[in-house]
């Protein structure tokens, strides 16, 4: 499990995008200080003035394609337009360290690829997902 370092930003989340992942409420925890971004990041970026939470999950010419767990669409992201990296998320008093890298964080990329191609196969990717959101909070939790 990864530690949270005393310099991360709480960012409070809203929206629907990153649903089942993230709810309404959820306090993340912005590292500003990482430089590098990879496939499975969550990362808090400006994108058509608005700030927005989504999850990265390819790289194309040095741009970052980015996508909402809940969503159809992608945005493609400027490096310069993200302001840092989600190491954790604060819910209801308890705190969920986000492991970059693993295995469940490899399998959230591939269904968001999936089902931002194909759209009948979309709902049961979004349960899959929430599936493994339940997994990864349950084996990341750290009170």
């Amino acid at each position: 499990m990864s530690s949270a370092s005393n310099n991360l930003n709480e960012i409070p989340f809203s929206g629907k995008s990153m649903s089942w992942f993230l709810v309404e409420g959820d306090k993340l925890l912005m590292n500003n200080e990482v430089k590098d971004f990879f496939p499975g990041d969550l990362v808090i970026f400006q994108f058509q003035g608005e700030l927005s939470c989504h999850r990265i999950i390819n790289i194309i010419d040095g741009k970052y394609l980015c996508k909402g767990d809940f969503s159809i669409s992608t945005e493609l992201v400027q490096k310069e337009n993200i302001l840092g990296r989600v190491d954790g998320i604060r819910r209801n008093g308890n705190r969920f360290y986000y492991q970059r890298g693993s295995f469940v964080s490899k399998l959230y990329v591939l269904i968001s690829k999936l089902t931002s191609k194909i759209r009948p196969i979309r709902y049961i990717g979004i349960g899959l997902i929430y599936l493994l959101q339940k997994i990864d909070f349950s084996l990341n939790m750290n009170s």
